[in-house]
């Protein structure tokens, strides 16, 4: 095998080891999950290429609290980093 074909497989077997890694922590915390609210805004546009804000109902969307996604919810981590959420009329 050479140098090439080492690098390619380093490529694509570090991922898949850190996620199932994450994974097994995950299954074996009891899939730890919280809760974060998130401020909306509505994106209203008007004339002139100008957009108005209005402030919409706060959203609450549940994470997991681990690097990667696990079971469809984001990793808390990045939902932490992200609390207003645009929605576009």
């Amino acid at each position: 095998m050479n140098w090439i074909q080492r690098i390619l497989i380093l490529l694509v077997a570090v991922p898949v080891v850190a996620y199932l890694g994450d994974l097994a922590v995950v299954r074996l915390r009891g899939n730890p999950t919280a809760d974060v609210t998130i401020k909306q805004y509505y994106a209203i546009p008007q004339k002139g290429n100008k957009v108005q804000y209005a402030p919409a109902d706060p959203a609450v969307e549940e994470c997991v609290d681990a690097l990667f996604p696990h079971g469809g919810d984001r990793p808390c981590w990045y939902v932490n980093q992200h609390t207003r959420r645009q929605i576009d009329m």
